[in-house]
């Protein structure tokens, strides 16, 4: 069975900053509150949102530099999965965790695009759209690299190698705030 991956992505700007940075979520069955619609082919969907904030920490006649603070918030209204595997399918939710740590990877990957980004006074909308667009791209394929390489979770050797690609960067990002 075909499984395609949808994310959603909600982006806010917002000053002054009061979010948090992203902060990695641990998927359970509790989660699922959802079951698989009717007609839906795929046997969970995993959906989050990512936001951020920023504020202005410098600034000069014709530039900004900002601190932005991301957040992950994985979303169990819109989220479902098929409840004839719940319990049964510990791959499956392996593999949906390998999705929710690609979105706490990219959140934290944009909030350090942002924050390493100069803007210009009069182009910062322009500025954050175009990294978060860039950052979103990279994100939509790892994704799909994500699936093809583990055919869903199904491959467990691969996948095993994605779960110990998704701790290392974990580590990194735990380390040094930052990641590559």
């Amino acid at each position: 069975m075909k499984k395609i991956f949808l994310l959603y992505l909600l982006f806010y700007y917002s000053i002054p900053s009061f979010s948090q940075n992203p902060i990695k979520k641990t998927l359970t069955w509790a989660f699922f509150r959802n079951d698989r619609p009717v007609g839906e082919t795929m046997d969970a969907l995993t959906w989050y949102k990512i936001s951020y904030s920023g504020s202005i920490i410098g600034s000069n006649s014709v530039t900004v530099k900002m601190n932005f603070k991301t957040s992950l918030d994985l979303d169990t209204s819109k989220s479902f999965f098929n409840s004839n595997k719940r319990f049964r399918d510990t791959k499956l939710l392996k593999h949906e965790q390998g999705h929710a740590d690609i979105g706490f990877i990219y959140a934290c990957k944009l909030r350090d695009s942002l924050n390493r980004t100069v803007f210009v006074k009069n182009k910062i909308p322009v500025t954050i759209d175009k990294v978060f667009k860039s950052i979103y791209e990279e994100m939509n394929r790892k994704n799909r690299e994500y699936d093809i390489e583990t055919d869903h979770g199904k491959n467990e050797k691969v996948q095993e190698r994605w779960n110990l690609y998704f701790i290392e960067l974990f580590k990194r990002a735990t380390e040094v705030k930052r990641l590559p």
